[in-house]
């Protein structure tokens, strides 16, 4: 697993309504930060007899602090006003327990932002039915797949959501899902390429080429609303090569 060798501990997706996609839910705009290399996600399993297997959840006071450290940071530096810790805190009260009582604790550098802890599967429902209440979130590694996969469905599908991977030393920019649809469209040129375009972008910042990162989101969320150039999965009728060809 490369984010465990290569300690990208932090991972980052901004959620954002797109111009020409249509959705149920409007004025989506939702950053989702977890940590990418503890609890369900340490690949800590054994099988103690034949047919029954242990699997070890890992929450660190270390890790946890740090990866609450960066979401209330990000929520300061992006204008955010809410931090919300989605946990299961009410049922494994050692590990999420421990991981709540991190984030709580940076409300005491933070004042200017509001914090609020949510029991996972509760999240996952007020985010299909009111999404519009969240800002910034943080969360434990599994949380955080099963919240990005309802955020991606939220703005539109897969192809469309960039990420990225922070560690101390490198960083590594991706799409937010797991592309098991765009597997189905491999060799069809019908793939849509949006999520890696403004991954790129993301790149571009992160290597301080600002002015780069700018012009090449700016054109590309100018073509959204361009169903000549857009892919049919967001209802265009262009081809993956068109996308890449954006004037």
């Amino acid at each position: 697993m490369f984010r465990g060798s290569l300690d990208l501990y932090t991972k980052v997706t901004h959620f954002k309504s797109l111009p020409g996609v249509e959705t149920q839910h409007k004025n989506i705009d939702i950053l989702v930060v977890w940590e990418n290399t503890e609890g369900e996600y340490s690949n800590l399993e054994h099988e103690s007899v034949k047919g029954v297997i242990g699997s070890l959840k890992i929450i660190t006071e270390a890790r946890s602090l740090h990866i609450a450290e960066n979401a209330f940071q990000l929520a300061q530096e992006m204008g955010g006003k809410k931090v919300m810790a989605v946990h299961k805190a009410n049922i494994m009260k050692l590990g999420d327990g421990l991981f709540l009582q991190c984030c709580r604790q940076m409300t005491s550098r933070y004042l200017q932002l509001t914090f609020e802890g949510m029991i996972v599967d509760y999240t996952t429902m007020q985010l299909v039915s009111w999404p519009q209440q969240f800002d910034v979130m943080v969360m434990p590694s599994l949380y955080g797949n099963t919240v990005s996969s309802v955020c991606t469905g939220l703005v539109g599908r897969e192809g469309l959501v960039p990420s990225a991977n922070y560690g101390h030393i490198c960083a590594v920019f991706e799409t937010a899902s797991r592309q098991s649809g765009k597997k189905t469209l491999a060799n069809k040129n019908m793939a849509n390429p949006t999520d890696m375009l403004l991954a790129s972008c993301i790149m571009l910042d992160y290597l301080k080429l600002h002015s780069y990162a700018t012009s090449i989101c700016t054109t590309v969320l100018a073509s959204m609303e361009n169903k000549d150039i857009q892919t049919p999965d967001t209802g265009g009728q262009g081809t993956t090569l068109d996308a890449y060809k954006i004037p």
